[in-house]
């Protein structure tokens, strides 16, 4: 995706389509690319000063990915820049484009504004902003560790961004990233028998974008923790909500599970609550907790009422 289009290009653009619409709002796209100059502008300063600590750095992620071996790795860290991510060359950037898929929260958040700022420049070439919209696997507690001018940063670029054309699809998911990002959950908390003690929701995840579900812990084997409960859903659908912990699907990865617990990183298994009664792996019941505030519509479900 190019994002800083020119009246050049709009011009182009009319010479080789007739569809107006198009032009139109590819023109209307230009007008806000002066933006993104402040933008920019804004993500240094709000970064400024984040250094790598005892994080994961790039060449060392790219290492993770090609299986190096623990003394390849370290190898590889003593080349990483560590204080300044400002220093990051672009075509290092290029080099390690699926980095950001190995990198632990720290690592991420040190090379967050490094890749950001290279695709709002046209110099990144590998969709990092696919990444804060959702699309690909990210350390889920990045979040807890931004600043309050780090996290307005990133919510403004992607307001911002939301209105290029060939993003017009994702309006949904987008807008889903920023609620993630506007509120701050405890998704690391387990699940509680008292609802009350929890953040509530966002604004926007309502009843009607819910349902009882059966929730079994897969991260200890086969057979484990399993519960019946509210699951609230994004506006996307592609992550799912209890009880302050926050899951998105393996996309067919899992042995035997289809969600993970993006804090923790453990596999579940998450699915609508069976008729008969027999969600676990091997049929039946035994074991599984119902929530309290579903007791009753579960009992209407049973019941076919």
């Amino acid at each position: 995706m190019r994002i800083r289009i020119t009246a050049d290009d709009i011009q182009k653009l009319r010479d080789r389509s007739a569809d107006e619409e198009l032009v139109r709002r590819y023109s209307q796209w230009a007008q806000r690319v002066p933006e993104l100059d402040g933008l920019v502008d804004e993500i240094r300063a709000a970064f400024q000063g984040v250094v790598l600590g005892s994080g994961i750095g790039l060449r060392e992620a790219n290492g993770l990915d090609d299986y190096a071996s623990p003394k390849e790795l370290a190898e590889l860290r003593s080349q990483d820049e560590k204080f300044n991510w400002q220093r990051i060359d672009t075509k290092l950037l290029n080099c390690c484009y699926v980095a950001p898929s190995y990198l632990d929260a720290q690592g991420f958040l040190f090379h967050l504004p490094a890749f950001l700022i290279a695709e709002l420049n046209d110099d990144f070439h590998v969709d990092f902003m696919e990444r804060l919209i959702g699309y690909h696997r990210v350390p889920g507690s990045w979040h807890h560790l931004l600043t309050k001018a780090q996290r307005a940063a990133i919510v403004k670029t992607l307001r911002l961004v939301s209105m290029h054309p060939d993003l017009r699809e994702q309006l949904a998911d987008i807008e889903s990233a920023v609620e993630q990002l506007e509120y701050r959950p405890l998704w690391n908390e387990k699940p509680t028998t008292d609802p009350s003690s929890l953040e509530p929701l966002p604004v926007g995840f309502r009843v009607s974008r819910s349902r009882i579900m059966y929730l079994e812990d897969k991260s200890q084997g086969l057979v484990g923790e399993a519960r019946i409960g509210r699951v609230y859903f994004s506006k996307s659908g592609k992550t799912l909500y209890y009880r302050g912990r926050k899951f998105q699907s393996l996309k067919g990865s899992g042995f035997k599970a289809n969600y993970f617990d993006v804090e923790t990183q453990e596999e579940f298994w998450i699915s609508g609550p069976r008729k008969d009664r027999s969600d676990r792996l091997y049929g039946g019941s035994k074991g599984v907790e119902i929530d309290d505030d579903v007791k009753e519509e579960y009992a209407e479900y049973l019941s076919g009422k």
